[in-house]
């Protein structure tokens, strides 16, 4: 059997053809892939849940103060009275608030106001004061320093 020139043709384009749908079938599949992990990477980044988000940020901060004292107390004494961010961060605030009045009452005003600038000091060496967290270590604070 030979080929003509005009078979021989046919077979080629065939050929091109079949390698073309070949690359652009990877390259589609590749892409899918893609696009697939990257939707897993961002549902899992959804799904992250704020309390743990805020719960590393504490661990964190934590793990930078050197006051012993102060971070065993705020952990355990402080987290048992005001669990961490349950069952929300106002609610968690809230708590840190009225304990940190109730035992502010307790003291002479001069006291408090020693106290305050001392936390307030003791927040800005590590936490931007006016953010949620530096306000929370300021009550953590207070509380640990009127207690």
């Amino acid at each position: 059997m030979t080929f003509t020139n005009q078979r021989r043709r046919e077979v080629y384009a065939f050929w091109a053809i079949l390698l073309i749908l070949f690359f652009t079938g990877g390259y589609f599949y590749h892409e899918s892939k893609e696009k697939e992990q990257v939707n897993t990477l961002s549902q899992d980044e959804a799904n992250m849940d704020m309390e743990d988000l805020f719960e590393s940020m504490n661990r964190d901060l934590f793990a930078t103060i050197t006051e012993k004292d102060f971070v065993d107390y705020a952990q355990h004494v402080i987290e048992s009275r005001c669990p961490f961010y349950r069952p929300d961060g106002t609610t968690y605030r809230t708590c840190l608030s009225d304990w940190e009045q109730d035992l502010e009452s307790k003291v002479l005003v001069e006291q408090a106001d020693e106290v305050h600038a001392y936390c307030s000091t003791f927040t800005n060496k590590y936490a931007d004061e006016s953010s949620l967290e530096g306000q929370e270590l300021f009550l953590k604070c207070a509380i640990f320093k009127l207690r």
